[in-house]
């Protein structure tokens, strides 16, 4: 059943009258609207965004705005705006902290996707998006999160790198076999590494040794897709 355009702005999508409407606020009364009808604050938040992007607070803003809203479209709005104006550092601190839409535990099946699966954690999703050019600042976090964070940052580093192959490169590898090492034990985490070496084309032995090695059905079947994917993306190439 299609919904009809009042339920949709109850949902947040964006409406360009209301924009319009919002244009010449100052920051103080755009964030006064955030407890505003839905669709009024996925308004609110774009001006915003266009407007004070630049200010120290204005990732905090959106963060804790984030934490609490439940409207669909205003949340992918936040999300789009964290993507390109969002504080990379300060993202990174609410990596698996926001919604309860990540992996808490080892799926039953693997993703069924065919290309790499969108990340199920909102931060991570912004961050998945983000120009090549900000690439480096999300890299340099990586090292100093939690194991909390870095299960959903993981998923955001595979992404970026299988979208831009010229990230996939040898220290970015480098860093993902060296998690390998670190949380072999760790089944949650392995399962997000392996569908992150399937950015990789070196990646095909050290999947091959995997394996062999693995017991765990779901972790099998993950390594059997990523190296499908590397496979197919190897004879596309050629």
């Amino acid at each position: 059943m299609k919904s009809n355009l009042q339920q949709l702005k109850q949902r947040g999508q964006f409406d360009e009258q209301e924009y319009n409407q919002f244009l010449d606020l100052s920051k103080a009364e755009l964030i006064s609207h955030f407890h505003d009808f839905a669709s009024i604050r996925t308004a609110c938040i774009r001006i915003l965004s266009q407007n004070y992007h630049q200010d120290e607070d204005y990732t905090s803003i959106l963060l804790q705005q984030l934490h609490k809203e439940k409207a669909l479209y205003t949340k992918i709005e936040i999300q789009n705006q964290l993507t390109q104006y969002g504080d990379i550092p300060m993202m990174c601190q609410y990596l698996g902290k926001i919604g309860h839409n990540q992996y808490r535990q080892l799926p039953v099946k693997g993703s069924l996707k065919k290309s790499y699966p969108l990340p199920r954690d909102i931060i991570a999703r912004s961050l998945a998006y983000i120009s090549i050019e900000k690439f480096n600042l999300f890299f340099d976090c990586l090292s100093s999160l939690s194991r909390e964070q870095l299960l959903e940052a993981i998923d955001a580093l595979g992404f970026l790198c299988f979208y831009h192959q010229e990230l996939a490169n040898e220290e970015t590898y480098s860093f993902v076999c060296q998690q390998i090492e670190k949380y072999s034990q760790d089944d949650l985490m392995m399962f997000k590494l392996i569908t992150c070496l399937s950015a990789f084309p070196q990646s095909q032995p050290l999947l091959l040794e995997l394996l062999q090695t693995k017991k765990h059905l779901t972790l099998i079947k993950e390594v059997e897709r990523s190296l499908k994917i590397i496979h197919q993306s190897n004879n596309h190439l050629n």
